[in-house]
């Protein structure tokens, strides 16, 4: 699936295995629910006896909602209306769980278009997918640090992957 998006995209295969590093730990069942990702697969576990608590659960995440390899917040992805309604939310999960591969192939457009943003600096077009823009160097304290960290182990680790000839997703 990664060298199906590099090929159709030219992403970087670096890049992109990175990023799925870092967002996933390429689990395509990711699922990120801001700070209350426990509570809302409890929610979950549910189903329809209690959508009032997950509701709760993402009026306070929002929105910072993100499901499978890549993690594209519900608000920006490739699938739903970019609402905070939960149908809508559920409708990302679901269609993310569902088409692995088109989620890699779209968030490689995505991180495509990052990279370009960076002037072609791949650690750099990493943050700006994370942060959703380039942090000017004044503005980058703790949390873009531990995130660049984040990011520049995953690339460490991507390399390696692939100078191993290991496979990937």
């Amino acid at each position: 699936m990664i060298y199906a998006a590099v090929d159709a995209v030219g992403v970087y295969v670096e890049a992109l295995l990175a990023m799925m590093i870092a967002e996933s730990a390429l689990n395509p069942m990711a699922e990120r629910w801001g700070k209350r990702t426990r509570e809302a697969m409890i929610a979950l576990e549910k189903e329809n006896e209690n959508w009032r608590e997950l509701q709760a659960i993402v009026d306070d995440a929002w929105p910072d909602i993100s499901f499978g390899y890549t993690q594209q917040i519900v608000m920006y992805h490739w699938w739903g209306d970019g609402t905070i309604d939960l149908n809508n939310i559920l409708s990302v999960r679901k269609a993310t769980f569902a088409n692995p591969a088109r989620d890699i192939l779209e968030a490689s457009y995505k991180l495509s278009s990052c990279i370009g943003i960076a002037g072609g600096d791949i650690m750099e077009g990493l943050m700006v997918y994370n942060f959703g823009h380039v942090v000017p160097p004044s503005k980058r304290g703790t949390t873009f640090w531990a995130h660049y960290a984040s990011y520049e182990s995953a690339l460490a680790k991507a390399q390696a992957i692939l100078s191993s000839g290991g496979g990937v997703v």
